[in-house]
């Protein structure tokens, strides 16, 4: 058939004929194309990439892409038993598998950095409950940078992208070192705050003037001041000083006991916006030729009397654990509300529909990849039941954790006018934080010092003031209330 058609065209001219000619052999037929592999596969294989730059200590280091890519196709491939990848796994669409399912973000530099944010800190800890991780960052045992100097003394790159990428890496990972005077260097501001935090509060339409003071406290050894920057520019704070050390284009030699003084100025803000930009200082020691730094981070507000009558009464406190009912834990009923009025409507109750407990232990951590990977697959008809009812029950989980927020403990029930009825006073009711509606019910238990009843007491809300609700509760609890 192949000869017949060059026939024909040789035939209709020679130029036609000699062009069929010069083709390739191989370009008259179609092409084999290697069969593509899923996401699932392609997920499976960049997990097993990432184990192993783990393994060979990659996994903390910001590597280029194309470095990357030498490894994944060279190293990594040769490490396999059999030699081979799974097939259709090309690297450029693993990486983006891995980015999408959030295990590596790759920074506006190219580099590819392994794990995404700050939860990456509290791997391990994946559980229903987010605040989990929030309490794990929080905590000092685990504060991500618990670290010694050497981690941040080195130079800087003098690429303007690859150095602020650097300078945020720092601040998410070596905080506490960085905010911390050292070498007999202090950093000092007349509006000093905790952890670093310099906070300015302005008046409307008024300047602000302060100083940054850095000080050497040392004995007989000199420190270069090699820069002071703003790691983005806000033109609400200008640094200016005499070397010009702010605006990067000198340095300054801070002798034994000596002083610099970096001004800042701050212009008028408008409305009641806050402004905040971390500042880094450079130094470079002269008897070894090390570099360290120190960063503080600038906050400024215009503050009122209306502001003031807003603030906080009383301490922030991070929310609690989310409290676990044991298995055959004994419950009363409580007294349900009349029911409203229909009007002829007839009510069908709905079933009940419980939350699969495969699907708790894999929003725990136990098969989180495989549920994160059949819910960004594409949707198709057959799957659409089964999706949208996992979304569901995933809320539904969810909001269970959310409401458990506003537990309270040590509470004091107070006696109705209503005989069958007990007052609860509930904090933040009147901004709906909770939201209660008649006929939503909490339980309750009762507190003897420090040991607590095992039996649980529902109670129905039959009405919602503005910042009590009245509970039926079982007559057993009522029974057992004294007035005062």
């Amino acid at each position: 058939e192949w000869t017949a058609c060059c026939l024909k065209r040789h035939i209709q001219g020679d130029f036609c004929f000699l062009q069929v000619l010069n083709m390739p052999y191989l370009g008259g037929r179609p092409r084999y194309k290697a069969p593509k592999a899923s996401k699932q596969e392609m997920l499976e294989e960049g997990t097993e990439f990432l184990q192993f730059l783990e393994r060979e200590d990659i996994s903390s280091q910001n590597t280029t892409r194309p470095e990357l890519k030498a490894i994944y196709e060279g190293r990594y491939t040769w490490s396999k038993s059999s030699g081979r990848r799974r097939r259709g796994t090309p690297f450029s669409q693993v990486l983006r598998v891995l980015r999408n399912h959030n295990k590596v973000q790759i920074g506006r530099s190219g580099n590819v950095i392994i794990g995404t944010g700050e939860f990456l800190v509290a791997r391990g800890t994946t559980a229903v409950d987010q605040h989990l991780a929030l309490r794990y960052l929080q905590s000092p045992d685990a504060a991500p940078g618990d670290s010694d100097d050497s981690d941040t003394e080195t130079a800087l790159p003098d690429d303007p992208a690859l150095r602020e990428q650097k300078l945020l890496s720092w601040i998410k990972n070596h905080r506490d070192v960085l905010v911390k005077n050292k070498f007999k260097i202090e950093v000092c501001c007349a509006q000093d705050g905790e952890d670093g935090h310099i906070n300015i509060s302005l008046e409307k339409r008024k300047h602000f003037r302060t100083c940054l003071t850095v000080k050497n406290t040392s004995a007989g050894r000199s420190v270069e001041l090699l820069g002071c920057e703003m790691l983005w520019r806000k033109p609400q704070f200008n640094l200016s000083d005499e070397d010009h050390v702010a605006s990067g284009l000198g340095e300054h030699l801070l002798g034994p006991g000596e002083e610099y003084d970096i001004h800042l100025r701050v212009r008028p803000i408008r409305g009641y916006n806050r402004y905040f930009v971390p500042v880094v200082f450079h130094f470079r020691r002269r008897r070894d030729g090390k570099n360290f730094h120190i960063a503080r981070f600038l906050s400024a507000e215009v503050t009122d009397d209306l502001l003031r009558s807003l603030a906080p009464t009383q301490p922030y406190k991070p929310p609690r654990r989310v409290y676990r009912v044991e298995m055959g834990t004994p419950m009363l009923e409580g007294v349900k509300p009349d029911p409203p009025k229909r009007d002829g409507l007839v009510m069908t109750p709905v079933e009940f529909y419980d939350i699969p407990s495969d699907l708790r232990r894999q929003l725990r951590g136990r098969g989180s990849d495989m549920l994160s990977g059949e819910l960004s697959s594409a949707l198709t008809f057959a799957g659409y039941s089964g999706r949208f009812g996992k979304l569901l029950h995933t809320e539904e989980i969810q909001m269970e954790v959310d409401i458990q927020r506003y537990n309270m403990e040590k509470t004091t029930l107070q006696k109705d006018s209503n005989p069958r009825l007990l007052r609860l006073r509930v904090p933040g009711l009147a901004e709906n934080r909770p939201s209660v509606l008649k006929g939503d019910h909490l339980f309750v238990q009762e507190r003897h010092g420090d040991r607590v009843e095992p039996t649980r007491y529902k109670g129905y809300v039959h009405h919602v003031e503005l910042l009590e609700v009245k509970l039926g509760f079982h007559n057993r609890l009522v029974s057992k209330f004294i007035t005062g």
